[in-house]
């Protein structure tokens, strides 16, 4: 909760209290303080209860592949699909390479079931990620690629059979 609706709350409340000390009388201060202060603490109790409902925001794809590619990808192929980030020599998977030239399933397939390499192995990762999070990597890479390249890319994804589940579940 933002402490700045709490100091202007107790600002409100100050004020409040300053002008009744003023009208009044001495005697009967106590109660309408009393008062004054449980409706400002019931206030705050329902500014803590409405907060609590609030939804937590949910992540669109692209920017759950880019959470998972971070945690999982990042380490070979570069925070920003740069590739070439260790001794790997990983690829690159941003607009400077050809990553764009192959189709989602075999995307998918690599990210799943691993790839053999010319000197280099990409690891298989079914077993550590869900179906869903390799789809939003694939949704993340995209969002590396030119529009250009988006678009050849997708019109050879519709070329091959896509099934986009890991060879295993074939």
């Amino acid at each position: 909760m933002s402490t700045k609706g709490i100091r202007l709350a107790h600002t409100r409340l100050s004020a409040v209290l300053r002008y009744f000390s003023n009208i009044i009388p001495a005697h009967a201060r106590s109660a309408w303080a009393g008062i004054v202060a449980s409706f400002w603490v019931f206030s705050l109790g329902a500014c803590a209860a409405s907060t609590a409902t609030i939804p937590t925001p949910t992540l669109s794809p692209v920017e759950s592949g880019w959470e998972v590619y971070l945690r999982v990808c990042a380490e070979c192929h570069g925070a920003n699909g740069e590739g070439y980030a260790n001794e790997l020599a990983a690829p690159a998977l941003d607009a400077t390479e050809h990553a764009w030239h192959h189709p989602d399933q075999q995307i998918y397939d690599w990210i799943a079931n691993g790839k053999l390499g010319l000197g280099r192995t990409m690891p298989a990762l079914g077993d550590q990620l869900a179906h869903n999070e390799i789809l939003a990597v694939i949704d993340y890479l995209h969002s590396l690629w030119t529009a250009e390249q988006l678009a050849d890319q997708q019109s050879i994804t519709e070329r091959y059979p896509v099934t986009l589940v890991p060879r295993q579940e074939l």
